[in-house]
């Protein structure tokens, strides 16, 4: 079935109408921002950004109020394959390493799915060339709110500097496919008196944000990969013969993903590179070191990528890059292979051919290329973010794909229902999350880290007890982050566990060998004597890693501070092995980190805790 021809019917009156909506959409966003921060000023902690949620859950109830009473409509086709695909990840929380953060991530995206199809259901009844159109100026909208929150004008309106999506990257990669499809469909329009207009607006402002640097970094690549990639695809639709069109296409994603593996297979040396390009590189090359074996297969979990990470070989290289952690590898292909394995890349695969197949066929239309090019736009998104995995990528995905269920349903015989009770049901797990993220220890990993940061700063000095316990539930909870077993080795050594003390700063040295204060501390131990043969195997073996990486990673802005005291570490000469004697419940003393810890790409950094 295919879309709805451009309709001549004068638009309906009054707020219910799309359009309505639509334009109100960027405005809608900041009363959730403003909860989001009164939260915040109540519990310390709240990410932001993560406001989105609030709206998602809006997006996945309100728009039943439009499908009226009896049977629910026909559920399209990809909702199948993505229930089933919910369900494998269900399945994997019981052999996931965090399962507290692989349960939040799973009800958001329960959630995103109840939000596209209400959308779906809701579109239904309106024409795209009533809707699209007025996603130029949703687009333009966020990204307008997103410059403008930069400076200090989003704290004076309460709403913080990161509002509404997060940080640049996705304001970037949510509005910009939303500007492709509105503008795409102007383009197509007979008539269109204020329309134009709206679109050079948007274009005007997407030059600004590229080329006078207002949202940098990131931003600004990703967009001008965006660009490209519409670019492309238009340039197919519009002179490639229509016999050759898919096989430019194809050929055009071949080169493209071949280009991409080529980045993080070796073919791009990141010494060359930014630091903020090159830390990218380390986690695309760490999550294909995590994919060795049965987990492949089987994948690790939602949100398992911030333990798995920490074990990996290029985890050195990313930290020592941004000393930091992160909590997913920046590429939406790889996280969905950690997570669940081929099973689930194949069932996603499977949503996605469904839902772009039908437009791919009615491609001719206006609609259906419009949405073709936002789809183009959202992929860049995919390869260089993880637009599945957080709430704003989540909020775009479910648009477009209720946008293309909607006005181009796939044509099979096997299509099912969807009782209208589940939506709603998707959009109370999601309440019911955001509800614990408010007021409980749940959340993101930013949030819940910041949190335990919070209380351990909260206890008193001497209370190692106290910190040894908080320590060691934040690491149940998001794995070992980057510098954590340190901040362990130190208190148990305060408590005198001499032998638990060495296991951690083993664990410490072994992980992360780049890590200044865990050799300063290993030394000391060695001129004392009172190293066991394993620890000093293991500074030994650090100390030659660490000069290895140095090596290969040169300094920058963000490692600066952290590299120069590896590098004065090192300096001092290694003494020689002595017995150590009896195991006495001795106090190990930290070492006192050389530099303070700025914040990194999510959290804080090492040294904190």
């Amino acid at each position: 079935m295919n879309a709805p021809s451009s309709s001549n019917a004068e638009p309906a009156a009054g707020w219910a109408h799309p359009r309505r909506w639509l334009l109100l959409l960027p405005l809608l966003i900041i009363p959730a921002c403003w909860i989001w921060w009164w939260a915040g000023a109540v519990n310390p902690g709240l990410q932001p950004g993560r406001a989105i949620q609030l709206f998602t859950i809006a997006l996945g109830v309100l728009p039943l109020l439009w499908v009226g009473r009896g049977q629910p409509p026909p559920t399209p086709a990809a909702a199948l394959p993505l229930i089933l695909a919910l369900s494998w990840l269900g399945i994997a929380q019981l052999w996931n390493p965090l399962p507290l953060l692989g349960t939040q991530f799973l009800i958001e995206r329960c959630a995103a799915l109840a939000a596209a199809l209400a959308v779906a259901w809701w579109c239904r009844q309106h024409p795209p060339d009533q809707v699209l159109p007025q996603a130029t100026v949703a687009g333009a909208g966020w990204l307008l709110i997103a410059v403008l929150t930069v400076g200090s004008l989003g704290e004076t309106v309460m709403i913080g500097r990161d509002a509404p999506f997060g940080n640049p990257n996705f304001n970037s990669y949510t509005a910009i496919p939303l500007l492709v499809a509105g503008i795409a469909m102007l383009a197509a329009l007979p008539q269109r008196p204020l329309l134009p207009l709206l679109a050079c607006l948007a274009g005007g402002l997407a030059i600004v944000l590229l080329g006078f640097g207002l949202i940098s970094g990131d931003p600004s690549r990703g967009a001008l990969l965006c660009v490209a990639a519409v670019a492309l695809l238009w340039a197919v639709l519009r002179f490639v013969g229509t016999r050759w069109q898919l096989a430019a296409l194809l050929a055009l994603l071949a080169l493209g993903l071949a280009a991409w593996i080529a980045v993080f297979a070796g073919g791009v040396n990141p010494a060359r590179l930014d630091w903020s390009s090159a830390q990218r590189i380390y986690m695309w090359r760490g999550a294909v070191e995590a994919l060795e074996g049965p987990a492949l297969l089987t994948g690790y979990g939602a949100g398992s990528f911030l333990s798995v990470f920490t074990d990996q070989p290029s985890f050195t290289g990313f930290w020592l890059t941004l000393p930091s952690w992160s909590s997913h590898p920046h590429s939406e292909p790889l996280n969905v292979l950690l997570e669940g394995g081929l099973p689930l890349a194949l069932l996603y695969s499977w949503a996605a051919w469904l839902t772009l197949a039908p437009l791919w066929r009615a491609r001719r239309e206006p609609a259906a290329r419009a949405l073709l090019l936002a789809w183009a736009a959202a992929a860049i998104g995919f390869l260089i973010e993880v637009q599945g995995r957080e709430p704003p990528g989540l909020f775009l995905v479910a648009v477009l794909a209720g946008w293309s269920w909607a006005w181009y349903p796939a044509s099979v015989s096997w299509r099912f229902r969807v009782p209208l009770w589940a939506p709603p049901l998707a959009a109370a797990l999601l309440a019911l999350a955001v509800g614990s993220e408010l007021g409980g220890p749940s959340g993101s990993p930013t949030m819940i880290h910041q949190r335990a940061v919070n209380r351990l700063n909260a206890l008193a000095p001497k209370d190692h007890a106290g910190r040894v316990a908080e320590l060691q539930r934040l690491r149940s909870w998001m794995g070992p982050l980057d510098d954590l077993d340190y901040g362990l080795a130190t208190e148990l050594g305060q408590l005198g566990k001499v032998a638990e003390s060495e296991q951690a700063l083993l664990r410490q040295l072994q992980r992360l060998p780049v890590y200044a204060p865990a050799h300063q501390l290993a030394l000391r131990l060695r001129r004392a004597g009172k190293a066991s043969p394993e620890l000093n195997a293991a500074l030994e073996t650090a100390r030659a890693r660490a000069e290895a990486w140095l090596a290969k990673v040169p300094e920058n802005a963000r490692n600066a501070p952290y590299r120069q005291a590896l590098v004065k570490t090192l300096q001092q000469p290694l003494p020689a092995r002595a017995v150590p004697p009896a195991r006495e419940a001795t106090p190990l003393q930290s070492a006192p980190p050389e530099a303070t810890a700025p914040a990194g790409a999510e959290g804080t950094a090492a040294g904190k805790p």
